[in-house]
């Protein structure tokens, strides 16, 4: 099979690096994605679930086995958490914390399009300005429009009951925030473990957070804990220990 020259590298619009951040669970990494948006394959978010496999699998360096890998990984990305879906739009601000307080409020994504920034604002941990971008972004009808593409492609759109977080636990519904370099765990497998053993995951320093682990170089957030007074203050090891 002749295998397809690829086209010279280029600088990458701020979109492209958009599609980066929502599908880099698909199962392929940024170098993957250059090729694709060189290719021309990806102008839009939804184009991840439209990939042209048969020409996918003659450019150099794939073939029929890792074209049919990631055809799969794609398809399984389809079902994955709904919050995962809203970290990958983009919104600006609009980290994993931020995602899952936003799937938990509602049953389908498209009730978060009428949505306004007064009644996410409501939301714990979601101050003005976040909400007014979160508001921003679910009005705008370019992007109404993509999140009615993706559920026509088979994406999921619905908050289930597995991905609501675990009552009772060890943690005892306390809030807990990372900041730092962490070297016991990633962020991610922290934040889980919080969840996992009935905990909350706070999406920024307010006077509601319970506890801020610091890792190495914190910053800011510190500064802010310690000048409210009333967050617990502890290390990864004193986190540990609570598990």
């Amino acid at each position: 099979m002749q295998q397809r020259r690829l086209p010279r590298p280029s600088n990458r619009t701020r979109h492209s690096l958009r599609i980066e951040r929502c599908y880099g669970h698909c199962g392929f990494g940024a170098q993957h994605h250059r090729i694709f948006f060189e290719c021309g394959y990806l102008r839009g978010i939804e184009d991840i679930y439209q990939l042209p496999y048969d020409e996918i699998r003659t450019l150099k360096g794939w073939g029929d086995k890792s074209a049919d890998n990631l055809r799969d990984s794609v398809a399984a990305s389809k079902s994955q958490p709904l919050y995962r879906l809203i970290v990958g739009l983009g919104i600006r601000e609009v980290g994993v914390t931020t995602a899952k307080l936003l799937a938990s409020q509602v049953n389908d994504l498209e009730e978060l399009t009428v949505w306004t920034a007064e009644q996410f604002v409501e939301i714990r941990d979601i101050g003005k300005k976040m909400a007014m971008n979160i508001a921003a972004f679910f009005q705008n009808e370019h992007n109404r429009q993509l999140i009615h593409r993706l559920k026509a492609l088979g994406v999921n759109t619905v908050y289930t009951e597995a991905e609501a977080p675990k009552t009772g636990g060890k943690l005892g519904g306390a809030s807990f925030l990372f900041t730092g370099s962490l070297q016991r765990f990633t962020r991610e497998k922290a934040e889980a473990l919080v969840e996992l053993h009935g905990g909350k995951l706070a999406s920024g320093v307010s006077a509601k957070l319970n506890y801020l682990v610091a890792g190495e170089k914190a910053g800011s957030k510190l500064k802010k804990a310690q000048a409210i007074g009333t967050i617990q203050i502890i290390s990864e090891d004193d986190f540990l220990a609570m598990l």
